[in-house]
């Protein structure tokens, strides 16, 4: 992750992200596969905090993630792995 992103920031981030997987039914398989992600794994670490989330692929899920309400789920997730794009 880069520097400027605090540990609490990504952590509520990451909460954010698996509730919102969760309240649309998906596993972590499914969204890997819905992202057409080569690695399925890689959205488990980024629910554990322990990788960063691009801001491209914020984009990609808000489309699956955030359809009630896409530029909310964007901002949030982009202010805490993008701190220098959300500025």
């Amino acid at each position: 992750m880069s520097l400027g992103v605090s540990k609490a920031a990504v952590a509520k981030a990451s909460a954010l992200l698996r509730d919102a997987r969760e309240a649309a039914g998906l596993t972590l398989d499914d969204l890997g596969t819905a992202l057409e992600l080569k690695d399925p794994s890689f959205i488990a670490l980024v629910e554990s905090g322990k990788v960063g989330l691009p801001f491209e692929m914020i984009l990609r899920m808000a489309t699956l993630l955030g359809r009630n309400d896409p530029v909310t789920f964007i901002l949030q997730l982009t202010r805490s792995y993008n701190p220098r794009v959300w500025q």
